[in-house]
Formats: structure tokens, C-alpha cells, sequence
């Protein structure tokens, strides 16, 4: 499919969204039930209904064709999640050490866990999510993630014990990747199976209590870890479109969810809602496939690079609230290096590259080499606005290079099947990823040779060679870290396999009622907010922002629901909070 969306077309969908709303069976009790007027709604809503973005493929983020989601992330729990300040901090982790040698790291586990169900939480299930995890018959390719693991074991009911192959200081950046699966539900269950969806029990701030067409309701979990959420019902409304997601939200449907930039002016002018920018560790870029022809040739690869004007995709695709990237650690990594983020938009350069490795304008324009057309095919998700405004300008950027570029645009499904086995068929896809807790994570997924995502087929035993030696290093010796990650992205920029586009700010409008605990401040100021953020709160990844659902609450006095009182077989306090 070429070509984007008719305006009519988001218009008959956002109709069709709001006449399936009048009927939903998620509705607001009466006495008090939202106005049409949001501006003169009650300050009690009976749910807080919260627009995803994203459409979930499946429930168990352990297997590959699921990933996190909006749901799952807050149905499940990890060992290890980051915070707003975009620190590693405790999830069903109390406390951990690590041995001199850093070959040994031991977790004490939370005692105050229960499942859905109400059995208790213990090392047990750790031991059954790791043995599934590194289960040759498990579709999953996060054990790729943790190539220095040797092996494991539960050391007692609430300890469990990793051991290293070799010392790796950025080991818990992959550990916050694994859900915890409940083993009293799934252990003679075949993991590849729908077998979790069909009991959906976890650990996480709420609890699903049935799914009805797009809606997944959720109950709050009066016995959470940290403390039972304010708010007691939540409904994911699954609206992947951007723009009906935007409209439903000035339009009272929704109390909060992602938006995109080109959706601030107007969201920021009504006075039911409150706009919100964020830091974050994400980047955008194009993965390029070395398995296609004109691809293995670096001269192309590097011509495509220098032909792509970032500052255009930022000021277009995201309306500012960004930066050009250049380089694949963010500015929020600890392992940025502005040395290594320079502008390097140079088409004459471009054109030089493309004559030298015999590809020539014909009478038509396009670049010709032996009858052969120069002719990228790109994968885009049709519905995130990001991806397809910059799709669109990549294309006219390339064309003018003399390419011929087919921009593929299909659903978000579609998009992740393809995304992930680009095969022969597409030469590259416009994709985003978190590299906010940990550079040795971030690099090592997308360029080392056995990658989870690498997806261009790409090999340099130096990269390898790199990777290793810094993810070695400890935490105090971060400046010889840093030189040697500096290295790395040296060498994989001249490789030009994976184009950084752009580092975006991720902004979400919310009901202006609602708190959103330590993401709460600071509000976009009234004037266009796209000076360069610092400091927190920061954000790794849009769709898993439900895992912060606990912290939620209604801010106008006596609007929330009464914690539940813990019952004697839970005697823990509320009083426990994240570390």
C-alpha cells in the first residue's frame, strides 16, 4: 500500500470510535456519568480510561511475536524496571549484591507479592520464567539479551542467584525485559500457546477483569507490592491511530494517552486537559537489510545517510519536540558523546558516492546501473504519525538523490511481523527503541553479530570485540566505558547499517484532574515548549507508561475510592513504597 490516509478516512474512523463508545458496556454509572460538554463535567469519573496506543498481538511478553504492550505492562511485574528518573530500581526485587568479582549477583526477592489470584509470589516462579526463557522450544529471542549469563538458581524461597560468564555492569538492563509468569498456572502448559491469555494472572498494579471488543478492563490490585492503586478501575481502550486517539481526548472519551506533537496546539487550548512533555532514551532510525543486492555496498548505504536532512524530520515529523540523532545512544545515556552527533546532511557528497559505485542518473532521473533501477522499499506502521511523516520525507529526500523509493504502509501487526524478518523482500523500515538504561544493551541488541535486533544481517567481529571490553568494565570505570562505545558507534556509522533519524520527546494529554504522581510536573507552558529538556522525569518507552498506573489519582479532594484495608492473611503495610 502506497501513499498515505485520506483525512476522510480518519474521519469515518473516528466516528465509528465514537458511536461504538455510546454503546460500550464500560460506561459511567449513573449519578455520575460524564457530560457530552467535557468542560463541564463531574469531578468524580467512575473509571479512568486511558487510550493505547498500541493494539496487543498477545499478553505474554516472553514470547517474541507479543512484546510489551500497554496491557501487559501493567498485568505483569519484572525482577527490575526503570524509574521516571530513568534509574534500574527494584520491581519484585527488594535488594541485590554483586560479588568482588562480579561473576555473582544475588536478589532478594519482595515477601509481600501475591498474583492476582492471591498465591503468593516466591523464587519459584523467577526459576520457572528463566527456564522457559532459555527453553530451546520457546519463540523468544530475549535470551540473546544475556549472552554473559552462565546459569541460575533459586537459593531459597525469596533469594535467587544469577552467575556470569564474565562481568557485564549494564547485566540488569536486560533483566528489566523478562515478565515474571505465575508457575503455579503454566508449568504443564505449553508456553507458545495462548495459555497465559486464557488466565491472564499476574502481579502487576491491576488486575484484568474481562476484555469487551477494544476495551481491557482492569481491577485495582488491593494487595500490589507497592501499595493498592488510588483509582479502582482502569480501562485500556486500544485506539492504534494517532489522530482519532487525539480526538477522542478533546473530546472528553479518553482522561489520558500518548499524542503526538502535531496534536499539542490544539489539545493545549482546552481547558479539560493538560498537556505534558517528556524527556526521554528513545531514538528513531532505519535499519538497512544487507541482505538485498544494492545494499551491500557501503557506498549506497552512505549515500542514503547523508541524503536524509534530519533537522526537516524533526521540525515536520515531530513539530520540534526533539532532536536530529546521529548517533545511536541518546542524549540521555550516560555514554552520549556530542562529538559523535554532528549533522553530516551533504547530497552532494551523496551524489559523488552513488557515480563512484556506478549508479547514474538515466534520461528519467533515476539512478541506473546494468538496467537496473536503484529502489528501496521501506516498511511503515500507517498509523504512527512519526513513522509516516518521516517515511514520506525520506522518500522525497531519496528521490531527489535519484532513487525510486516504495514506502510500504501497513497496520501495526503487519508492521512488527515484517519489521522482524525483513527476508529479501524490504531494504529497511522506520522503527524506534529505548537506550535509556544501559549503552551495552542498546548497541549490543542492534550490532553485535547475534543481535535480537539486528535486523540488517550485519557482522564486524571489531564491534563484538568493542562491546565486550565495555560491557566489562565496572561502573567507576565509565570514562574508559565511554571511549570505547565512542569507538563502536565510529565504526558503525561509517558502516551505515542502522541510520539514526531523531531523539523524541514523548508527550501525553491528560483529564486535568487526574495526577500523575512523579510525572505530574512539569505541564507544557503555554508557550511552544521545544527547547531541549534536562533532567527528570525521563521515559524509555510510551507503551509500557501503565506500569506507573499506581501512582495515578484523582487530585480534586474526596474524588478517589478508599484503599482497601489489608485483610490478617496480607500483613503487610502501604507504608512500602519504591526505593
Amino acid at each position: 500500500m502506497n501513499g498515505q490516509e485520506s483525512a476522510s478516512s480518519r474521519l469515518f474512523c473516528f466516528l465509528a470510535l465514537l458511536c461504538a463508545l455510546c454503546v460500550s458496556a464500560v460506561s459511567f454509572p449513573s449519578g455520575s456519568q460524564e457530560p457530552t460538554n467535557p468542560e463541564s463535567r463531574s469531578p468524580v469519573p467512575a473509571v479512568l480510561i486511558y487510550g493505547a496506543g498500541l493494539a496487543p498481538r498477545g499478553l505474554n511478553p516472553l514470547l517474541d511475536r507479543n512484546g510489551w504492550n500497554e496491557v501487559s505492562s501493567v498485568l505483569l511485574s519484572r525482577l527490575f524496571r526503570a524509574d521516571h528518573e530513568g534509574r534500574i530500581v527494584g520491581d519484585l526485587v527488594e535488594s541485590y549484591t554483586v560479588s568482588a568479582d562480579g561473576l555473582s549477583w544475588t536478589l532478594k526477592l519482595r515477601e509481600n507479592v501475591r498474583w492476582h489470584d492471591g498465591e503468593p509470589f516466591t523464587s519459584a516462579d523467577v526459576l520457572f520464567s528463566w527456564e522457559k526463557l532459555f527453553d530451546p522450544a520457546t519463540a523468544t529471542s530475549l535470551d540473546l539479551n544475556q549472552p554473559m549469563l552462565r546459569d541460575f538458581a533459586a537459593t531459597g524461597p525469596y533469594e535467587f542467584v544469577f552467575r556470569l560468564r564474565y562481568p557485564d555492569a549494564g547485566f540488569l538492563a536486560p533483566l528489566t525485559e523478562v515478565p515474571i509468569l505465575p508457575a503455579h498456572l503454566l508449568a504443564e502448559a505449553d508456553i507458545n500457546s495462548n495459555a497465559f491469555e486464557q488466565n491472564p494472572v499476574g502481579t502487576g498494579p491491576y488486575m484484568l477483569a474481562k476484555q469487551e471488543g477494544s476495551d481491557y478492563v482492569f481491577d485495582r490490585h488491593a494487595y500490589y507490592h507497592f501499595g493498592a492503586p488510588a483509582i479502582p478501575r482502569l480501562v485500556l481502550r486500544i485506539i492504534a491511530d494517532d489522530d482519532v486517539r487525539a480526538e477522542a481526548l478533546a473530546s472528553g472519551l479518553l482522561h489520558l494517552a500518548q499524542v503526538k506533537p502535531q496534536h499539542v496546539p490544539r489539545l493545549r487550548a482546552l481547558k479539560h486537559l493538560r498537556v505534558y512533555r517528556f524527556r526521554t532514551g528513545a531514538w528513531r532510525g532505519m535499519p538497512l537489510n544487507l541482505r538485498r543486492a544494492a545494499l551491500k555496498d557501503v557506498r549506497v548505504r552512505r549515500a542514503i545517510d547523508l541524503a536524509i536532512d534530519r533537522e526537516a524530520i524533526v521540525a515536520a515529523a515531530l513539530a520540534g519536540f526533539g532532536q536530529p540523532a546521529y548517533s545511536p545512544i541518546p542524549p540521555a545515556s550516560w555514554a552520549f558523546d556530542p562529538a559523535m552527533n554532528q549533522p553530516r546532511h551533504d547530497p552532494a557528497r551523496a551524489e559523488r558516492l552513488l557515480e563512484e559505485a556506478g549508479w547514474r542518473r538515466n534520461a528519467a532521473g533515476l539512478r541506473v546501473r546494468e538496467g537496473e533501477v536503484l529502489e528501496l522499499n521501506v516498511i511503515v506502521w500507517k498509523e504512527e504519525t512519526f513513522r509516516r511523516t518521516a517515511a514520506v520525507l525520506i522518500r522525497a529526500q531519496l528521490e531527489a538523490l535519484g532513487l525510486r523509493v516504495n514506502l510500504h504502509l501497513v497496520d501495526g501487526a503487519t508492521y512488527n511481523r515484517l519489521a522482524d524478518d525483513m527476508g529479501t523482500t524490504y531494504d529497511g523500515f522506520i522503527g524506534g527503541w529505548g537506550g535509556l538504561l544501559d549503552p551495552g544493551d542498546n548497541l549490543g541488541k542492534k550490532f553485535h553479530s547475534r543481535g535480537s535486533q539486528n535486523y540488517m544481517g550485519y557482522s564486524n567481529t571489531e564491534v563484538d570485540r568493542l562491546l565486550a571490553r565495555a560491557r566489562a568494565l565496572p561502573p567507576q570505570r565509565r570514562g574508559e566505558a565511554r571511549r570505547l562505545y565512542r569507538e563502536l558507534v565510529e565504526r558503525v556509522t561509517a558502516d551505515a547499517v542502522f541510520l539514526p533519524l531523531a531523539y523524541p520527546d514523548y508527550v501525553f494529554a491528560a483529564d486535568a484532574r487526574l495526577s500523575l504522581g512523579p510525572y505530574s510536573q512539569p505541564a507544557m507552558p503555554e508557550e511552544s515548549g521545544k527547547a531541549q529538556l534536562a533532567g527528570p522525569p525521563v521515559m524509555d518507552s510510551w507503551y509500557e507508561f501503565p506500569k506507573f498506573a499506581h501512582y495515578w489519582s484523582w487530585s480534586t479532594p474526596g474524588t478517589n475510592s478508599p484503599t482497601p484495608k489489608l485483610r490478617g492473611a496480607h500483613p503487610w503495610s502501604r507504608q512500602e513504597r519504591e526505593p
